[in-house]
């Protein structure tokens, strides 16, 4: 019998991470990045303690289940308690049934690699008769299942919205069908000889995203869809990077042990400041939950991070149980919901329970924060780029609606990071600079505006960067810059 990919998150680590790790403060700072890699802020999140209610079995039947994934009210995963038949069941929590219902498979079937949108789970069927691989949909209402495509040879499958996507072939390649036309024509996205796999499709379904990969290196790509047409990859994030998900509005994925987000337009990358190793990230609605240790080789645990907040929620502390595989998802009425796979079945070696956790996060309190407007010339805003004479001492001014005094940057800020851009964009030329000096922020009541001179260094020429103005009501504001 062939062997089947697991799970499609395949970078997998054990590991805890005590309440202590989780330091209590604000955005740090900005982060070096080379070519390809987004400037980078530095978070560090407050920590809320453990979230609330009980912990729910989906299935703690014996034998090895793994891989779920849930969207709403439906929960689907992989029972690879017979390995030579694994199934995809799936689980109702607004009505469960016991055991837990089976997609309907032939005798040769092998189904595994699932996601979950609305009322449809994808999922991955090989035949082992045919030797054919191919991507399913089943939908839980009409029970009816269908191939999307056809002389694939299919693997791990993402679903959003009337959009399907899954890895095709080895090395992968990231094709994209939909539910609405399943025997339509198939796009591949990816268009790279590496190796694609880990695919995530938006809430929406126009937005795919995954991992490229040459050997054991990977980068985050994406591709976005308008008036029905696919764009060409476009890289998120360089390597290390491993492990994306999206809900639409951020990318998430991990780098060399910790979780890093941006949008999906683009921009700034965030990388949550912890302690210990941080691993698997998924997202939804704001909300992101991932696996955290310590170190490697231990058990790992579950956490919650509320972007709206920057804090970050326990879910498990379960110092003999390794909890990974994890997926969340935000509900109509803004609870929680998060599913894992837990190690801890003894029926047979490596064996994994399915469970789940639903809960309310605290109500962020909103920030009235300043009424940022500007940037005001000579500083044209994003997505407009800025061309400079390195060393100049340009004025970037702004207003706060009033005189809010000269206390209003956060701490490290303001800061500048290296960006990838082709010399030859074209681009506004800074025209209006200041006598060269030490940086420095003023304020002008008759005009109600705010300068900051950015005293820029020669050795930047030829290069761009980022101007990233973090105040310290959590607010931020970039403005892209060439160098000449």
């Amino acid at each position: 019998m062939p062997r089947y990919q697991t799970d499609r998150k395949k970078q997998q680590f054990a590991g805890t991470m005590s309440q202590a790790v989780l330091i209590v403060g604000l955005v740090t700072g900005v982060i070096a990045a080379g070519l390809g890699t987004p400037a980078a802020l530095a978070a560090t999140p407050a920590y809320g303690g453990t979230v609330g209610e009980s912990t729910i079995a989906v299935d703690n039947t014996a034998g090895d289940q793994l891989d779920p994934h849930v969207s709403g009210d439906l929960a689907a995963y992989t029972d690879a308690a017979d390995p030579a038949q694994a199934l995809i069941r799936y689980y109702d929590f607004f009505s469960p049934s016991s055991p837990n219902a089976a997609i309907p498979a032939g005798a040769d079937d092998i189904d595994t690699l699932s996601d979950v949108n609305g009322n449809h789970i994808a999922f991955a069927r090989y035949n082992t008769v045919s030797g054919v691989r191919a991507c399913m949909v089943y939908d839980v209402v009409t029970h009816d299942t269908i191939q999307i495509g056809s002389g694939t040879s299919a693997g791990a499958a993402a679903l959003g919205g009337d959009t399907v996507a899954f890895v095709n072939g080895s090395p992968g390649e990231i094709m994209v069908g939909s539910i609405s036309n399943p025997g339509g024509s198939l796009v591949e996205v990816s268009a790279s000889g590496d190796n694609d796999i880990s695919p995530a499709v938006s809430p929406a379904g126009d937005v795919v995203i995954w991992s490229s990969c040459s050997g054991f290196t990977c980068s985050i790509m994406k591709s976005t869809r308008s008036g029905g047409v696919w764009s060409a990859p476009s890289l998120v994030r360089s390597a290390p990077a491993a492990n994306p998900d999206t809900d639409g509005t951020d990318i998430v994925y991990d780098s060399n042990g910790d979780i890093c987000f941006q949008s999906v337009g683009g921009g700034v990358e965030t990388q949550l400041a912890q302690a210990g190793v941080e691993r698997n990230p998924s997202i939804s609605g704001g909300v992101i939950a991932f696996e955290g240790a310590t170190s490697a080789g231990v058990a790992a645990d579950l956490y919650i991070y509320q972007m709206s907040s920057n804090t970050v929620f326990r879910i498990t502390d379960t110092p003999f149980a390794d909890e990974t595989l994890n997926d969340v998802t935000v509900l109509s009425n803004g609870d929680v919901r998060v599913v894992w796979a837990a190690d801890d079945d003894s029926s047979q070696a490596f064996a994994r329970n399915i469970y789940a956790r639903t809960f309310t996060l605290p109500e962020a309190i909103p920030n009235p924060g300043y009424h940022f407007t500007g940037f005001f010339q000579p500083v044209d805003n994003l997505p407009a780029l800025n061309l400079a004479s390195a060393g100049s001492a340009i004025p970037v001014k702004f207003s706060l609606g009033g005189n809010q005094g000269l206390s209003i940057f956060a701490a490290g800020y303001p800061a500048s990071s290296p960006i990838p851009c082709d010399a030859g964009d074209p681009g506004s030329v800074i025209e209006e600079t200041v006598a060269a000096g030490n940086s420095g922020l003023g304020y002008d009541a008759s005009t109600d505006q705010y300068t900051y001179v950015w005293k820029t260094n020669k050795a930047w020429k030829g290069t761009c960067r980022m101007l990233v103005l973090n105040f310290n009501d959590g607010s931020q504001h970039l403005a892209k810059f060439r160098f000449r």
